[in-house]
């Protein structure tokens, strides 16, 4: 059963009558996917009268700013849930996602544009871990520093960092060896301007990559993309605006025709 609160917009006229609409959901024991996008009055209260609804397994709380750590704290029951999307949560800090720990059974985990995370959350991570898909995209506050903890995350198949502009990238000579070598089909590093040559270098040990975004990442140079020569995998490479890079013929190429990305690596190599 799925619920779609998409833009939802009521006025309340007291505290106690938020509390009852709210409460109205409660009853739709049986619910398994509730979107909940750019909707006014949600906040923690909210989120507790959501926890009691067992069987969700899809659960996207999008834009909703005034929610914070006690609301998502509030979730650590609803153990079903494979999916949860809290972009846009402005008040959530490390601590509040930290308790998402319980969710054993989460695939999917989308965090972009919490402003004040900085990703040390990950450190609560462990092999046991089932999550596929991370999304941290425009959380200026996530370093280097704070990824290291994704070693213990072996199972991560698409990890999304664009506009992480405090990212130089570095973190991948530790992390490409010891957890994403294998798993890892998407990356994307789209702005993240601080991104050097020796992070997209270490790239190149991603055995599996199909797809990689490193377009408007002013700083890397044709040294640093050269050494994805080796990814026989990679069919969808975009390095759109990247200025330092001289040449503009194949800068922009979504989805390449065969041996067009090896044709790239050729030239970069001879800058």
């Amino acid at each position: 059963t799925t619920l779609n609160l998409h833009g939802w917009k009521i006025t309340y006229a007291s505290e106690d009558a938020k509390y009852r609409q709210w409460s109205m959901l409660t009853q739709a024991s049986c619910l398994t996917m509730l979107n909940i996008i750019d909707c006014q009055g949600v906040a923690d209260e909210s989120l507790e009268l959501i926890s009691t609804l067992t069987c969700l397994k899809s659960l996207h709380i999008n834009q909703c700013t005034e929610v914070t750590d006690n609301g998502v704290d509030s979730l650590y029951v609803n153990t079903n849930l494979t999916e949860l999307s809290l972009c846009g949560s402005k008040k959530l800090s490390d601590g509040g996602v930290a308790s998402l720990v319980a969710l054993t059974a989460l695939h999917f985990l989308n965090l972009s544009k919490c402003e004040f995370l900085n990703g040390s959350f990950l450190w609560i991570m462990n092999n046991e871990t089932r999550l596929t898909s991370l999304n941290l995209s425009h959380c200026a506050n996530v370093t280097d520093a704070t990824l290291t903890s994704l070693s213990f995350v072996h199972s991560l198949t698409y990890l999304n960092l664009s506009y992480c502009e405090a990212l130089s990238g570095k973190v991948f000579c530790h992390l490409v060896p010891t957890s994403l070598k294998i798993s890892l089909l998407s990356l994307n590093l789209k702005g993240c301007t601080n991104l050097i040559d020796l992070g997209v270098a270490a790239l190149g040990g991603l055995a599996s990559i199909t797809s990689l975004d490193l377009s408007y990442c002013s700083k890397i140079t044709g040294k640093g993309v050269g050494g994805l020569s080796v990814l026989t995998s990679l069919t969808n490479l975009n390095v759109e605006s990247c200025i330092r890079l001289r040449r503009t013929g194949d800068h922009h190429n979504r989805d390449p025709p065969q041996g067009a990305v090896s044709r790239i690596y050729s030239w970069m190599r001879k800058m």
